[in-house]
């Protein structure tokens, strides 16, 4: 059984674990019979599987369909995994997170975004508008902590699910979400599929383990396909690019015939389709009037790219709100001492680990002397 832990690594971990033929792929956000079939499905078709289980317990939330009974229809003694985060960068990327449907709806299937027919150097049309979910806004609101909190389902739940599982658990496996970095995924995958008994990670998918999952910082208009002067190049990320692993053997990456790393702007690749070889670029007489396009366009993706990270919040950022506000800051820490209760027991280790939170602790060592936090408590109780 895979916990699924929000803003946590979780569909990092699913997309690798997909390329290691061990298939876990749920929408957790659906509805509860979805994700109920979802599974089922999942366990008949493949050889290796793993239960995905949505972060939310709540019977019937917002009538969605019945949230706990998932648990309780698990009747086989089993394996429990899950990733564990620092909690502040949790509400960090919960409150970056875009508005999917919007995202969806206005530029995942736009044309404009999605190809380009000739050189069109206005770059400002061909990067959407990014809105974010909690804000309803192109800027993400540090005020919104509170409307992220009421939400508190979708990441701290993990005692709860823990305990309604205690009967079906033979054995519990967590790992801490610096293990998912570059330098780790890889040793971190190995471990994970002599433990569970699934196949290796590949070779041939390092270069998708080593690299960024995440595309909310101004890359969600990709795949982009570029098609001037009779040449063809698709501009995409190693993880947009094998969520078919069959693209492996259908594209090649060709970003070194354009820039001098495999890589530019650390996890974007150029690629092309497997037919064409290296002349085919460059012997063509207006290689060169190609070549200068895709540098400026990847000039002012960059560009664009460091626009959208201004428009986001930082873990100091949550840090210096909550200081500021103490009523909210007692509600976080709620949730917070609620949900790592296990990682306490059993993983301190990991806890050290988080900067964040170690900063949170002092913050509550500071205000757990004064009057006023002692009153909210009281007040609490």
């Amino acid at each position: 059984v895979f916990l699924f832990n929000s803003c946590s690594g979780s569909e990092a971990i699913q997309h690798f674990f997909y390329l290691c033929d061990l298939e876990s792929k749920v929408w957790v956000w659906l509805n509860a019979n979805e994700i109920f079939k979802m599974n089922y499905n999942n366990t008949l078709n493949n050889n290796y599987s793993a239960l995905c289980m949505p972060s939310i317990v709540n019977k019937n939330y917002l009538d969605l369909g019945n949230y706990e009974k998932l648990f309780y229809l698990i009747n086989k003694k089993t394996d429990i995994f899950f990733i564990i985060r620092d909690p502040i960068s949790i509400i960090k990327t919960a409150l970056n997170h875009i508005d999917n449907l919007y995202a969806w709806n206005n530029f995942q299937q736009n044309s404009l975004y999605k190809k380009i027919t000739y050189c069109n150097y206005s770059f400002e049309s061909l990067f959407p508008k990014i809105l974010y979910a909690y804000s309803n806004s192109y800027k993400v609101n540090i005020k919104d902590i509170d409307k992220c909190l009421s939400n508190y389902e979708f990441y701290f739940t993990l005692n709860k699910r823990l305990n309604i599982l205690k009967n079906i658990s033979k054995n519990i496996v967590c790992i801490n979400f610096e293990e998912l970095k570059f330098k780790n995924i890889f040793n971190t995958l190995n471990k994970l599929s002599m433990k569970f008994k699934f196949n290796k990670p590949s070779e041939k998918y390092r270069f998708v383990f080593e690299s960024k999952v995440n595309t909310f910082e101004g890359l969600l208009h990709l795949p982009v396909e570029i098609n001037i002067f009779n040449l063809q190049v698709f501009i995409t990320t190693p993880y947009l690019l094998t969520l078919e692993k069959s693209n492996i053997s259908k594209f090649k990456n060709i970003t070194k015939i354009f820039f001098e790393n495999d890589f530019v702007l650390d996890n974007i690749i150029i690629t092309c389709d497997i037919k064409y070889n290296i002349d085919f670029f460059l012997k063509n007489n207006k290689w060169i009037e190609f070549k200068d396009y895709i540098v400026a366009y990847i000039k002012a993706l960059k560009k664009y790219i460091n626009y959208t990270k201004t428009n986001l919040i930082s873990e100091e950022d949550i840090l210096n709100y909550l200081k500021k506000n103490k009523q909210l800051y007692f509600k976080f820490r709620t949730h917070i001492n609620e949900n790592i209760t296990y990682i306490k027991d059993n993983h301190p280790e990991y806890i050290k680990t988080w900067k964040y939170y170690q900063e949170f602790e002092k913050m509550c060592e500071e205000l757990d002397g004064g009057s006023e936090i002692k009153q909210i408590e009281n007040n609490s109780n």
